[in-house]
């Protein structure tokens, strides 16, 4: 995962972008912290924000796994920006809950204030001002996890727009979108696919309403593993995709 921000380039994402008006801002984010120390993600972390801080919004930022959040958001909320979660997966576990021990399924706890490994208790974005779609593969606690911080949660389908009235219309808006919230027969280059998910199509289309209804201020993207996309096929069709998201929603929110 941490290599597909460089097969998207290669793929023509930064072309496609610039063709959109957009600037290919180089890596913002330090390499992919490969072991579960938390020194050193906390290190990375913090260069991470730094380096994030001196770029303009909106920003779309590719990863590596759901743990950029901790970063991202450690920037964004200067904003308070509604955070509206794309994810199969809650994310939502903390060393209470976790049956894996897996940090990427920790950060949006740890955005929300719960205690986690990826860094000091501090809550970034309040539970009430986060949203978690087209979850449907949630660890047993979870949910208890989400519901207690106030957050959210649109199991599986997109929600109606008009369902989105935590926040004012034109009220600033984040998208963590992680690929495998999408239907996997769409989007095979996953190390977690979860059966079902939503269609590009119609994601597209749903996003275009949300950036008519907020004011989309960034667009992150995780979990794509180009190694399973021996071909890069699937690369291809995913820059043509996130061109029409970032047209759909940023167009939208102007």
């Amino acid at each position: 995962m941490a290599e597909a921000p460089d097969a998207l380039r290669q793929a023509g994402l930064a072309a496609a972008l610039t063709a959109l008006g957009g600037i290919d801002g180089g890596e913002a984010l330090p390499p992919t912290v490969t072991t579960q120390n938390q020194a050193a993600f906390q290190s990375a972390r913090e260069r991470a924000i730094q380096t994030l801080a001196d770029r303009p919004l909106p920003l779309l930022l590719l990863g590596g796994d759901c743990t950029i959040v901790c970063a991202s958001m450690a920037v964004a909320r200067l904003e308070k920006p509604l955070l509206l979660w794309l994810d199969a997966h809650g994310d939502f576990n903390t060393p209470q809950t976790t049956p894996s021990g897996y940090w990427p399924g920790m950060p949006l706890a740890q955005v929300a204030g719960l205690p986690t490994p990826l860094g000091p208790k501090e809550t970034l974005i309040p539970g009430q001002d986060i949203v978690l779609i087209g979850i449907r593969d949630l660890d047993p606690g979870e949910d208890r996890n989400a519901a207690g911080t106030g957050a959210h949660l649109f199991p599986d389908a997109l929600p109606p727009i008009e369902a989105l009235t935590m926040r004012e219309p034109g009220s600033p808006a984040w998208i963590h979108l992680d690929l495998d919230v999408l239907d996997p027969r769409e989007m095979p280059a996953l190390n977690f696919p979860v059966p079902g998910g939503i269609r590009m199509d119609e994601l597209i289309i749903w996003l275009g309403q949300v950036g008519r209804r907020f004011n989309v201020r960034g667009i992150e993207v995780t979990a794509f593993d180009a190694h399973r996309d021996v071909e890069g096929r699937v690369a291809e069709r995913l820059v043509q995709f996130l061109s029409a998201i970032v047209r759909a929603t940023w167009k939208s929110s102007e």
